[in-house]
């Protein structure tokens, strides 16, 4: 599935090379079709299945962007304490990205 210009907030860095990306638009994104994926198949997981399932549609968001285009990009992580945390930690430890964790705004950020 295309990500569509609501899903993907980004800015960007012609002067640095990078385009920064808001993660927390993208894993609203990535829950929604979580949510669905689980309701339309009517599924009943373990938290251990529940986890891995999560992890592959945020894996999956992550992907598609990078895919985009050649330009390296730099994902921004507003942190908020849930199990969407961690996996986002378990995650950006295992991948060759930037990442940055803060607590304001993704425009904040960018400024």
């Amino acid at each position: 599935m295309e990500l569509s210009t609501l899903e993907l907030e980004k800015e960007d860095d012609s002067i640095r090379g990078y385009t920064f990306v808001n993660l927390n638009r993208l894993l609203e994104s990535s829950y929604n079709e979580y949510q669905l994926y689980i309701n339309e198949n009517e599924l009943k997981l373990t938290k251990k299945e529940q986890k891995r399932l999560g992890f592959h549609f945020i894996a999956s968001k992550i992907i598609e962007v990078c895919s985009y285009s050649d330009t390296k990009k730099w994902f921004y992580y507003k942190i908020n304490e849930s199990v969407e945390n961690t996996l986002v930690k378990q995650l950006f430890r295992s991948l060759p990205t930037n990442i940055t964790y803060g607590d304001t705004s993704f425009k904040q950020f960018f400024r």
